[in-house]
């Protein structure tokens, strides 16, 4: 990754709704340009791989109809992973232990496991804004598009307008929209939900985290769970 100094507050993106123009203010791509890497999605992964590769000098361009709102989702990193990559000031909240729940998981579950490892909440905004910028200053193109279909090097979106690449990437998410496979591909996977709330007070510790809770008491009698 790219590691580019950011306001303590950054500002809010700021990204242009006309489908024919890219972040930067340069035209947007006419029908088949081509460029070294297509990206499609613009999630952290895709924001990334892109801010990389402007980086190296290669001609990039990311395409998602999200790009000027803030991510939804909330994501966790370890800080001795985050640290090496120069953007431990993207975690807003960090603590010191992180919890592994077993007990009364099931009969003869693993004792709980305590790791003395820091684990950070990212804070989303800085962290989009700082790889937007890293992308600009790379001179990427970024699009206010979807992209609906990809053919082999071209990508489609729903302006009806396309461009063409050597490499073209599915950053699209786990459920990878545009990654075709020769034979059945149905891997199983994991997704996660939290909610951030305001309490007056709670009996949790600040500097600990619970990563992962085997116990299932909260379900219950409930025979569809």
């Amino acid at each position: 990754m790219v590691a580019i100094a950011a306001p303590l507050r950054p500002a809010p993106l700021r990204v242009p709704r006309a489908t024919r123009y890219a972040v930067n203010g340069a035209a947007a791509p006419q029908h088949d340009d081509v460029y070294d890497v297509a990206i499609c999605g613009a999630g952290p992964a895709g924001l990334a791989t892109a801010a990389e590769c402007a980086a190296r000098g290669l001609k990039v361009c990311v395409a998602d109809p999200a790009l000027g709102r803030d991510w939804p989702n909330n994501y966790g990193v370890w800080i001795d992973e985050v640290e090496p990559l120069g953007f431990d000031d993207c975690v807003d909240v960090v603590w010191t232990e992180s919890s592994v729940v077993f007990e009364d998981a099931a009969p003869g579950a693993l004792e709980n496991v305590t790791l003395q490892r820091p684990y950070g909440r990212v804070d989303r905004k800085r962290l989009k804004r700082r790889l937007v910028d890293a992308c600009i200053k790379g001179d990427a193109t970024l699009l206010t598009k979807r992209a609906v279909d990809v053919e082999g090097t071209a990508v489609e979106f729903d302006d009806g307008s396309s461009v063409r690449a050597c490499v073209v990437v599915d950053a699209t998410g786990f459920r990878r929209k545009f990654v075709k496979h020769d034979v059945a591909f149905d891997p199983g996977f994991q997704v996660t939900y939290g909610a951030l709330l305001r309490v007056e007070k709670h009996p949790f510790p600040l500097d600990k985290l619970v990563l992962m809770d085997y116990r299932d008491e909260y379900i219950g009698d409930d025979a569809a769970m």
